[in-house]
């Protein structure tokens, strides 16, 4: 097994689990969100929509294959 096979593998594995990530991070971010809106709460939303923004990273990182440094975690669009 090369060098080039483990880095393809690696990178799947890493999108995969950041995938799963990323989906459960965006469900409770949104639902936090929703329900601290029905609520009239402010903290359950502001806890959702940091969810969300994690979330978010954690597709950035499922699209890349591979973990991000600091600071490319703060932006999920990515930088210029």
């Amino acid at each position: 097994m090369g060098r080039l096979s483990r880095q393809r593998q690696s990178s799947t594995a890493i999108g995969i689990v950041a995938g799963a990530l990323a989906t459960i991070w965006l469900s409770a971010g949104l639902l936090a969100v929703a329900l601290g809106l029905a609520q009239g709460r402010w903290l359950p939303s502001l806890c959702g929509v940091a969810a969300v923004w994690y979330g978010l990273v954690w597709i950035r990182v499922a699209r890349q294959g591979r973990l991000l440094r600091w600071p490319d975690g703060l932006l999920p669009w990515g930088r210029s």
